[in-house]
């Protein structure tokens, strides 16, 4: 009888032992985040997004503010203002050169001259949406990913000024490249 009870109790104490170890083990795993991640709060839910570079908070409130290029220059903007894709990054590329990489929920700014110009947004495992702009005036563009059952597709609009400041407002601006 005695042996039994002390069979008993180092059973159980194992048993506590691997549950608190496993407790540990799950929390350490689910608060640590991959290298291309980071926290976001996106509809106040916290959740993992891919990571991109962000953009000074100065430089921020002068894009969102929408000040005007000086001359010879326009300001292409282009915001990804939604959580749809939240893991994956969408490339801006001006020209054939990459000028910016948005996360969900943030804008680019960037800086282009005069002329035609051809921007191309890229995502991994969607369709490239490719748009030409001239430069002698300030382009807005709205980027979404649009999630179907098994499939997600772009698609890109021109929004009004009034309409991408709204926009930008509650939008992180990513750094230029």
């Amino acid at each position: 009888m005695l042996t039994m009870n002390v069979d008993c109790r180092v059973l159980i104490r194992l048993r506590n032992y691997l549950l608190i170890r496993g407790a540990c083990l799950a929390s350490v795993a689910c608060s640590s985040t991959a290298s291309n991640r980071q926290p976001c709060v996106i509809l106040q839910q916290s959740a993992q997004c891919v990571a991109v570079s962000r953009a000074d908070a100065v430089v921020s409130s002068d894009a969102k503010m929408m000040s005007p290029a000086e001359a010879g220059y326009s300001y292409l903007y282009v915001a990804r203002p939604y959580a749809q894709q939240r893991s994956v990054a969408s490339r801006v590329f001006v020209d054939g050169k990459q000028v910016a990489e948005l996360g969900p929920m943030t804008f680019a700014r960037v800086k282009i001259g005069g002329g035609e110009h051809v921007v191309t947004i890229a995502t991994e495992n969607v369709q490239d949406r490719q748009i030409s702009v001239r430069g002698s005036q300030d382009t807005h563009i709205q980027y979404q990913l649009t999630e179907s059952f098994f499939s997600v597709s772009p698609e890109t609009k021109f929004l009004e000024r009034s309409e991408m400041k709204m926009k930008i407002h509650r939008l992180e601006m990513v750094a230029p490249l």
